[in-house]
């Protein structure tokens, strides 16, 4: 903002996007030249808050911003051309220190990339400011600028030129270039807290996973934890600073570091926190203990690199520390986002058992609808695939229609009631066999025609058998009350992740699988609707999941950049689902689309349910649930709802077309 002539405040704007196109059927992407411009324009999104905007994913270059239903998107094409500068005090984000041990293998190649010695590299990169541009790969996962690339579009008019304001704006880089490549082998599995160089980016690993970063250090600070408010620690937009910790040797040879540093406990401290949910006089102890050996390490430290900062360091490490106990006092005892616990529990009373797993089949897994709007720290929306036997299912047993129920993956699953429950199936054609505990009373069978959406009683001991499937890929398996976790053989029990039950085939959130020996738990069976009687199945996805499909699409976002031959295909084609499908993306075969020349990976961009992604190959992948939040492939257009609920039972080898929505 700045004075007029007469005293009042004028409102300057940020340049509008270069492009918008439409994604789907309620979401627009944003294009901009850099990252910087990125992060300002969903910055200046955040701080007005928009009561139609459900969500916001930034990428390298673009936006992704979500409404309700497609009358949504003209007033969000409006706002982003009417976005405000920053006033000054609003443009730093929050600050993270991140407590770094620098003994990275690919450290002496990476500084011979740079022309560097390995010290120079270490010196330069926790010396450099960096700032969380967007998240993707995994949850909590964020890609790392240096501050001084971000900064292009924070002060300027509204009819700035985007390219004049990026260059008068950049300051001078910090450190190196910080252009690293990939590795050309990339590894099979990286550990959990390791920091990595790609690109210009930095990267620190929140669970042990396949990369091919270049690695030059690793942290024990904890990227992503599920129980903790907000579950991701560097959000977008979000500052880091690189602190260096000098590794010590523990009786057997172990590493470990030890030191306390600004707004994060490295190593011991932060295990020690960290377990400290439960509040009260042992988490104060913790907290001196941790402080108490902080200082002990930090006598004790002369490496060069470290020595500049250890006082100023252990300065703020007492400081943070004093102040834990009363930021721990305000969070409720063993709970965290959402009233769960630290591990993504319910903290009320552990539901009741109802039915146990005698055989899960291929796959058994828990579902609601998912996880939506959190695609910005890498979280995926998960759910069920096909949701309208989601709502098919719990309707037929008086639940609502997103309670938590099964997904049966082709079958069959046999359960044993532990207590009276009622329970129906929805989705693809199967059988039901039912055994009565009580050898007087005689089985029943119903036929994959008659079985649909109607209510099954079951006593305590009568056991079920469901499938395995005769038409369609997946059983949709509702039980009156729905759903409220699954205690395994083992006796550990897991309920809602970030307030959900689905389980993410992809990062891992969520209940896994079900196995034989685990017991599901009920949620309530209280306030429920009657069991409707003599109610009409709906016409299930999977009735003609072995016939040709028509699958709907909405074309965009990058229809225009794959030109009109790959378009035209893409609609003429036939095509066939490939056996390596999941939840993560349908996999199409067929002849290639026509790419032009020079197409291949784009700037990452975020990703949604049902875009259909045009890889290299030309062969279309048709994003499941599971998907990941951001990719490199452009989306030539967007299934619809109904789309895939038809795409989540077509088996292997089923051929379907695309038809555009206008």
């Amino acid at each position: 903002m700045k004075s007029s002539p007469e005293g009042t405040l004028e409102t300057r704007y940020l340049p509008a996007p270069l492009r918008v196109h439409r994604a789907g059927e309620a979401a627009l992407l944003a294009e901009y030249p850099d990252t910087a411009a990125v992060l300002a324009a969903v910055a200046a999104c955040r701080r007005l808050d928009p009561p139609l905007l459900r969500d916001l994913v930034p990428a390298e270059r673009t936006v992704l911003l979500t409404g309700d239903a497609a009358r949504d998107l003209p007033a969000l094409e409006a706002l982003l051309r009417h976005l405000p500068v920053a006033r000054p005090d609003e443009t730093a984000g929050d600050v993270v220190e991140v407590g770094a041990v620098y003994d990275g293998e690919d450290l002496p190649e990476v500084a011979e990339l740079l022309g560097l010695s390995p010290e120079a590299v270490v010196d330069a990169h926790s010396a450099t400011e960096w700032v969380a541009a967007f998240g993707g790969f995994a949850p909590g996962f964020a890609y790392l600028l240096p501050t001084a690339d971000r900064q292009s579009t924070a002060d300027v008019g509204p009819t700035a030129d985007h390219q004049q304001t990026a260059d008068a704006a950049r300051p001078d880089p910090v450190g190196p270039p910080w252009e690293v490549p990939r590795r050309t082998e990339p590894r099979t599995a990286v550990p959990a807290g390791a920091i990595g160089l790609a690109s210009r980016y930095c990267g620190i690993y929140p669970r042990s996973s396949p990369g091919g970063w270049q690695l030059i250090g690793r942290t024990e600070t904890v990227l992503f934890d599920a129980g903790r408010t907000p579950p991701a620690l560097l959000a977008p937009g979000t500052r880091v600073r690189f602190v260096p910790q000098r590794s010590r040797l523990l009786a057997g040879g172990a590493l470990a570091g030890g030191v306390l540093v600004g707004g994060v406990l490295g190593s011991a401290g932060e295990r020690a926190v960290s377990g400290a949910t439960g509040v009260g006089e042992q988490v104060a102890e913790t907290v001196a203990e941790t402080v108490h050996a902080a200082g002990a390490v930090a006598d004790q430290l002369t490496d060069s690199l470290i020595r500049s900062r250890a006082g100023q360091a252990l300065a703020r490490a007492r400081q943070e520390a004093s102040a834990v106990p009363a930021r721990i006092r305000h969070r409720t005892p063993g709970t965290g986002a959402s009233g769960t616990g630290r591990s993504g529990q319910r903290p009320a009373a552990i539901p009741r058992p109802l039915l146990q797993v005698l055989d899960a089949g291929p796959l058994t897994l828990l579902q609601d609808l998912g996880r939506p709007h959190r695609a910005a720290i890498g979280v995926s929306p998960s759910g069920a695939f096909d949701r309208a036997a989601l709502a098919g299912a719990n309707l037929a047993v008086g639940n609502p229609p997103q309670a938590a129920a099964l997904e049966m993956l082709v079958g069959p699953l046999r359960l044993r009631a532990l207590a009276p429950v009622t329970l129906a199936i929805s989705g693809a054609a199967a059988p039901l066999v039912l055994a009565h505990r009580r050898q007087a009373v005689r089985g029943e069978s119903l036929a994959a025609a008659d079985s649909r959406e109607r209510a099954v009683a079951l006593e305590a001991g009568d056991e079920i058998e469901i499938g395995p499937v005769l038409s369609g890929l997946r059983v949709t398996v509702a039980v009156r009350g729905g759903l409220g976790g699954v205690r395994r053989a083992d006796g550990a029990a897991t309920g809602a992740v970030l307030g959900s039950l689905a389980a993410d085939t992809l990062s891992g959130l969520g209940p896994g699988a079900l196995d034989p020996g685990d017991v599901l738990l009920i949620d309530t069976d209280h306030g429920l609707d009657a069991v409707p009687r003599g109610a009409t199945a709906s016409a299930g996805a999977g009735d003609a999941a072995s016939e040709a499909l028509t699958i709907p699409l909405r074309l965009g976002p990058r229809d225009r950049l794959l030109g009109a031959e790959a378009v035209r295909a893409l609609l003429e084609n036939p095509w066939r689902v490939r056996a390596d499908s999941n939840r993560v993306g349908v996999r199409l075969d067929g002849t290639p689309l026509p790419l032009p020349d020079g197409i291949g990976a784009l700037p990452s961009e975020a990703m949604m349910l049902g875009a259909v992604q045009v890889p290299p190959s030309g062969l279309p992948v048709v994003f499941g649930p599971d998907h990941p939040t951001t990719g490199g492939y452009p989306v030539i257009g967007v299934a619809d709802r109904r789309g895939l609920d038809v795409l989540a039972q077509a088996v292997p080898g089923t051929p379907l077309r695309f038809t555009a929505l206008r």
